[in-house]
């Protein structure tokens, strides 16, 4: 058999520094000088390597080179990488004269190895056996004693006709690659000949770079054929649904008696974008809030409004500002509300301060209001807890503190803590999420008998069922278990959890299994002290108008609900299509279960 033909072989001993290798270039955005992403460091004549940096605003640019087209292809080389969160390595291939990645899509993120699986439509990963190196400010030179790089020997192969991408990771520090590929795991984009490789550096978050030496491209088909793509381990869900079957929100009854009112309208020109509201009954009067953009999602300009009814939501008075927002970065976005001991409490999340660290919501925290009856104006409390993005209505637990689910700065699950009955000072406690789990907005049936957290799972085992993820404390949020998948179907998005005064559990959520998208909104109930749910209803369903406003991050649905119970009713408030706000006046009597 023919020995494959060699297309690109980089050492990079004799490359000037602060230009681009020989042979390549940047792709797609021209970066000047090459120095600002890419730096060959050691003097040329001695073991020099490629320093990639991160560039401004360059969110697709990368350093190409580019080769005749190929179906089947080998890549190896060593790359080093410094500590830190976020992205600090992307490498892919491209076909020829495309502009995305095809088949090998790899990044180091989350302390793991990860390559793109465009059929579950998120980052998955191949190993965690991976180290860092603590030397930021190493030239790279290999020669030189006192570097400390951690190098790791890395081969891929993957041919077009195939979804499998065969990857060797060698352990950290040994040149030498092991005998069976580290994963077989899915391509991105198959099917497509490939045509170039690409280090990213407009990928790379803020302030990271990674270094890589001795890439050698190889194409033909002497190269060994992939692997097959095993079989994911079957997996035990939890149970919160009663039965084998799980509910099909589209074939599930709309619910009876209930009621419907429009809150507010965006109006074009002003805040045009609306997500996460939350309602609550002060003395008679009803109060909503919910984040309010001029157009984008969580942009700067982002604060925290709503409106009162004093007809039981039957009308609604003027929209007002709880959390104003500010002038610079940072910004108020949506919470939730507490009436104790005759005042009432809005508590939301604050952020966009940098901090230098990479993350989604840099510098968060939870800040608390106070409602002034004398004046009918919010008084601000200051901030109450770091770190945490409060999501769902507080809960009294067992030992008389109050626990508001919500989620931290890297967009995962964790719950605020009071220290019993002052609101001022808040712990904040992350859940457990374990290896390649990825859960976010939480929600939680408190009971005496301990906490269910119910969160938004970003990383379902099987792509065609996307479903609640749980988790569970016995000692009042101070800790939790590992985060398991539920049989309950719930797409990826912020539900609203709790026990009615019935006894009933429910969760208010989108769990269709067929649209995809953030519809119908359901509420399941189980039967009174149940542990488990048993019935559901379509609350709203079918496509929304909405949006009719320009805005990023903006899609058809009703969504982000928010569940209040007072005087033998739930309240269900929700966003409609991130523009417009509604609430559903649902009876208790319409929700029993015999």
């Amino acid at each position: 058999m023919a020995a494959p033909n060699l297309i690109e072989n980089g050492d990079f001993e004799a490359d000037a520094v602060g230009e681009f290798p020989a042979g390549w270039a940047d792709f797609p955005t021209p970066i000047s000088p090459p120095s600002a992403a890419v730096h060959v460091a050691g003097a040329a004549g001695t073991s020099g390597c490629l320093r990639i940096r991160d560039v401004a605003d360059g969110k697709t640019s990368g350093l190409a080179v580019e080769f005749p087209a190929q179906d089947r292809i080998a890549v190896e080389f060593y790359v080093a990488f410094p500590a830190g969160a976020g992205r600090v390595f992307n490498f892919w291939t491209r076909e020829p004269g495309g502009d995305d990645a095809s088949q090998i899509n790899l990044a180091i993120q989350g302390g793991a190895l990860q390559q793109f699986n465009d059929k579950r439509m998120r980052w998955e990963p191949v190993t965690t056996k991976i180290t860092a190196s603590e030397d930021a400010n190493s030239d790279g030179d290999l020669d030189d004693p006192q570097d400390t790089l951690v190098w790791h020997r890395l081969r891929v192969v993957a041919d077009r006709h195939t979804e499998a991408v065969d990857i060797w990771l060698g352990r950290p520090g040994e040149m030498t690659l092991p005998e069976a590929p580290t994963a077989t795991v899915r391509g991105y984009r198959t099917d497509l000949p490939f045509g170039s490789i690409n280090l990213a550096y407009g990928r790379l978050t803020k302030g990271r770079f990674f270094y890589v030496d001795e890439i050698t491209v190889e194409g033909g088909d002497s190269i060994p054929p992939t692997h097959e793509i095993p079989e994911p381990p079957p997996i035990k869900r939890l149970e919160i649904w009663e039965g084998e079957e799980p509910p099909v929100a589209e074939q599930a009854p709309y619910l009876d008696y209930v009621t419907f009112s429009r809150v507010h309208r965006a109006i074009p020109g002003e805040y045009q974008f609306l997500h996460g509201p939350a309602i609550v009954d002060f003395k008679g009067t009803l109060f909503t809030s919910w984040a309010n953009s001029l157009v984008n999602e969580n942009s700067d300009s982002e604060t925290l409004r709503g409106r009162r009814s004093r007809d039981g939501g039957r009308t609604w008075m003027d929209a007002e500002f709880i959390a104003p927002g500010f002038e610079g970065a940072e910004r108020h976005s949506h919470g939730v509300f507490l009436e104790l001991n005759g005042k009432l409490w809005a508590f939301c999340s604050r952020f966009g301060k940098d901090t230098g660290e990479a993350c989604n919501f840099p510098g968060l925290t939870m800040e608390a209001f106070v409602f002034d009856e004398r004046t009918g104006e919010w008084e601000a409390r200051g901030k109450v807890a770091e770190d945490c993005w409060p999501m769902t209505e507080p809960q009294r637990m067992a030992d008389g503190s109050w626990i508001i689910p919500g989620l931290d700065r890297h967009f995962r699950a964790a719950v605020a803590i009071s220290h019993g009955d002052d609101l001022t000072q808040w712990d904040t406690v992350k859940i457990l999420l374990g290896p390649g789990k990825h859960c976010s907005e939480t929600t939680a049936w408190v009971t005496d008998d301990g906490i269910i957290a119910i969160m938004r799972n970003e990383s379902p085992h099987d792509p065609a069922f996307c479903c609640a993820a749980i988790s569970r404390s016995t000692d009042n949020g101070r800790t939790w278990t590992v985060a398991e998948e539920s049989n309950f179907p719930m797409l990826s998005a912020k539900a609203a959890a709790g026990v009615l005064s019935t006894g009933q559990r429910y969760i208010v959520s989108n769990s269709g299994l067929k649209t995809g998208a953030r519809w119908p909104l359901t509420i399941a109930v189980g039967r009174p002290g149940a542990k488990t749910l048993c019935r559901m209803w379509r609350i709203r369903d079918g496509r929304t108008v909405q949006p009719l406003l320009q805005g990023n991050a903006k899609d058809v649905g009703w969504q982000y609900p928010y569940a209040y119970e007072n005087g033998g009713k739930l309240y269900v408030i929700y966003s409609v299509g991130k523009e417009d706000c509604e609430l559903a006046i649902i009876p208790l009597e319409s929700l029993r279960v015999e």
